[in-house]
């Protein structure tokens, strides 16, 4: 080993609370999403128990509803994922590549792309909720009046807009960041008196990622990202247990 090992310890402790916090977010947004489907489930004709219909409500008044809801809280989750993200796996990554820059400075690079990604995200949530309507009443904006109507073509250009090119670029960027952070996580796993668990979770999340663009397979690309953040966590705990022993 090489470098400073206050730096590769450090770096694996943020390493290991922001995987940590990443599976405590992954069950929120689980209880969240699995919240917001009960409560607008009898609007489709089906069962649940946490909201009674209003009188002359229809389907389309549920479904943007629905999406204001949703939209609401996607935003609120990259905002803090942002906070999160930053304080730990990029000031952990940064404390990484301080150790060895050659090996471990493509996890910096590839969280900060993958920080730039949300950020471009963000225009494009808030341009979905605004053409939506009434998300933003304390401003004064209305969005879209669904009951006149607005040009379809005026509308569908400001939706390729605000959201297509921004999400697209968005995701490239966390694409191709995930991709290098998970390169960092296999040569961390190749370190010498490091945690194999680390490599594993690169791999799983190496293949996590490229799964998530295949509609019948983004499932399970999504349970292997899971059991990533849980190998990340095990794997940095165990590694720093293994660097403080004498």
């Amino acid at each position: 080993m090489s470098g400073n090992l206050d730096d590769l310890v450090e770096g694996l402790k943020r390493i290991r609370v922001g995987a940590l916090i990443n599976l405590v977010m992954w069950f929120l947004t689980i209880v969240i999403l699995t919240l917001i489907m009960y409560r607008f489930m009898p609007f489709f004709g089906l069962s649940g128990f946490m909201y009674v219909p209003p009188p002359h409500s229809g389907m389309v008044e549920a479904f943007l509803e629905w999406m204001r809801l949703l939209i609401y809280y996607v935003i609120i989750d990259v905002l803090v994922y942002l906070l999160l993200t930053y304080f730990y796996w990029y000031k952990g990554s940064s404390y990484l590549s301080n150790y060895n820059s050659s090996k471990f400075g493509i996890g910096k690079t590839g969280i900060f792309l993958m920080l730039i990604g949300m950020i471009s995200i963000l225009p494009g949530l808030i341009g979905v909720a605004y053409l939506f309507g009434s998300f933003f009443p304390i401003f004064g904006w209305s969005g879209v009046d669904m009951a006149t109507g607005m040009n379809p073509v005026a509308f569908f250009m400001a939706l390729f807009g605000v959201v297509f090119i921004p999400s697209v670029v968005g995701f490239l960027l966390m694409f191709l960041g995930i991709i290098l952070f998970s390169i960092m996580l296999m040569r961390l796993g190749d370190e010498e008196g490091l945690s194999q668990k680390l490599k594993t979770s690169g791999i799983l999340m190496l293949i996590a990622i490229i799964l998530s663009f295949i509609p019948l397979a983004s499932f399970v690309g999504g349970i292997l990202l899971f059991l990533s953040l849980v190998f990340m966590y095990l794997g940095a705990g165990e590694s720093e247990r293994n660097l403080m022993v004498p």
